[in-house]
């Protein structure tokens, strides 16, 4: 019998994910447990293993294309399923209630089968014979439910980058095979980075976490009414603080984060709305502070979850961060582990920044924006002198979290970064 592999569901806050490379190919031998493919979804990058031993008959889904969760992406069977399977390529394959199979190249063996094209360049096969030759040319007028192209011809132009509607336009050929594009000329073929006297572009295709953050983003600044409260802090104190905590042990380092998440958990005791989410009924205050820490990739942006920092220790805080980041970075994050923040920190002291705004993550009401420590003249009991500052910026949900509120919550905020002894008490 004939089993399915299907697409996880990887993602919390979508159910697409896009199949980033196959392992194996069709007739392949594999067994249980064997890595099949990985697929990227919002978050992270999962490897699908297979549960059966068998031959991979047939895959259904492509590299680079998405997919719901549960969708069929392979089918492996025994020697006589994939007999079968073959000889049925043609009719409907009972696989389940609900599923059939995709034509593949094998549809070209049986020399009648054609694929029709779609609007949005997926290839799906439909079940009647090529009776229709090419025509006179269509020009402007070319509908897409009229263009058939043969299974390596579509294969073909996916390998090249060749655009097939506009091919058509230009040759008129309702019906396309593999050596109509070999032959054309290379001007016909219309890959996706033309040239034109103006302007010269590559089309970089979406990753499922480009499309989310996009998503999420928009959905952000369409709901929610946002403000920002900006607020300087002399990390004097602080910079000593940290400098004398990595002299004293050499296990882990700690970093600015770390102490900034510390400080950020203690300061939600007295304002609990900071840590807390709007419902249709409620302010829903959470229990835990579990601070999410964007984490930027070269794909996009990934947000690992610190949990429960108001109960951790900074040396446990920073274990956690750096393990994190590091999983981040290699793609091995789990679900779990990106689910569940309350709280945003953006951080981008690395780079000459002073300060920015950062958009709220829903369903959380508030995001630390934090700027590079610079050196700035500041006068102290009328005495000026130069210290290291950085400037915190908070972006608010104002359903929840009124100016004097937001602005009171920064204040205790910076207490405690100017005065880290406060973190003790």
């Amino acid at each position: 019998m004939i089993k399915r592999i299907t697409m996880p569901a990887g993602g919390q806050t979508t159910d697409q994910a896009l199949v980033a490379q196959w392992h194996v190919k069709k007739g392949d031998r594999v067994k249980r447990g064997d890595l099949l493919l990985d697929v990227e979804t919002d978050k992270t990058v999962l490897a699908v293993e297979s549960f059966a031993a068998g031959i991979v008959i047939d895959i259904l889904v492509p590299q680079g294309e998405t997919a719901s969760a549960g969708k069929v992406l392979a089918l492996i069977g025994n020697d006589e399923d994939l007999k079968n399977y073959k000889k049925n390529l043609t009719k409907t394959v009972t696989i389940s209630d609900t599923v059939q199979p995709m034509m593949t190249d094998t549809a070209q063996t049986m020399g009648a089968d054609t694929i029709q094209m779609a609007t949005n360049d997926e290839y799906r096969p439909i079940m009647q014979k090529n009776t229709s030759a090419e025509v006179a040319p269509l020009g402007s007028t070319i509908q897409t439910s009229d263009i058939k192209v043969m299974p390596n011809a579509k294969k073909y132009a996916r390998e090249n980058g060749i655009d097939l509607i506009a091919f058509a336009k230009d040759t008129g050929m309702r019906t396309i095979k593999q050596a109509d594009l070999k032959a054309a000329p290379a001007a016909m073929r219309h890959t996706g980075t033309e040239t034109t006297p103006h302007t010269a572009y590559i089309d970089v295709p979406h990753s499922s976490m480009r499309r989310t953050i996009a998503r999420r983003m928009l959905e952000s600044t369409q709901n929610i009414p946002s403000y920002q409260v900006m607020m300087e802090v002399d990390m004097t104190a602080c910079i000593e603080f940290r400098t004398a905590i990595n002299a004293r042990q050499n296990h882990v380092k700690v970093g600015y984060n770390d102490i900034i998440m510390k400080s950020i958990g203690m300061a939600v005791r007295n304002y609990p709305n900071i840590n807390a989410a709007w419902t249709a009924t409620a302010v829903r205050q959470y229990s835990n502070v579990n601070i999410g820490l964007a984490v930027s990739l070269n794909s996009g942006l990934i947000v690992p979850v610190i949990a429960g920092v108001e109960r951790l220790g900074i040396l446990q805080i920073a274990r956690e961060t750096s393990d994190k980041i590091a999983k981040a970075r290699a793609g091995k994050l789990s679900s779990s582990e990106t689910t569940g923040g309350t709280i945003t920190l953006s951080n981008m002291g690395m780079y000459p920044v002073q300060h920015f705004t950062a958009i709220i993550n829903p369903p959380e009401v508030c995001i630390l924006a934090l700027g590079s420590v610079q050196e700035k003249h500041i006068v102290h009991d009328g005495n000026t002198k130069i210290a290291p500052i950085m400037t915190i910026t908070a972006s608010f949900d104002h359903r929840v979290i009124d100016g004097a509120y937001g602005a009171q919550f920064l204040n205790e905020l910076k207490q405690l970064l100017e005065v880290p002894a406060l973190l003790f008490c």
